[in-house]
């Protein structure tokens, strides 16, 4: 992974403004949980533990922000799985469809 000095900078801001309340450079369950709610509220604990075990990196049960959040936002590598489980939290209503208006309301969260 390569990337500018400005642009690793914009990730931080995102990771500590959206996922990292506390500001410890890692996000525990419940922030992730906090984060997923705010996209699909019926998320449930378990999605967010195997959400968190598929990044994961050291193994701490927490989402650090390097390396985990910076491989998963930079990775171009996308496999089944992770689409599946990007989708089901997308779609909100669980009816196996994203629809527009979940689009749009993913977007402007």
């Amino acid at each position: 992974m390569c990337s500018t000095l400005p642009h690793l900078q914009a990730l931080k801001e995102q990771f500590a403004t959206y996922i990292d309340r506390n500001g410890d450079e890692r996000s525990s369950m419940e922030e992730v949980l906090s984060y997923l709610r705010k996209y699909d509220t019926d998320v449930t604990p378990r999605q967010v533990r195997e959400f968190i075990a598929r990044i994961d990196k050291d193994g701490d049960g927490s989402v650090d922000f390097i390396p985990d959040y910076l491989m998963e936002v930079s990775s171009p590598d996308f496999d089944v799985a992770i689409a599946k489980e990007w989708f089901s939290l997308e779609d909100t209503n669980g009816d196996g469809y994203v629809t527009r208006e979940e689009l749009i309301n993913i977007a402007t969260m």
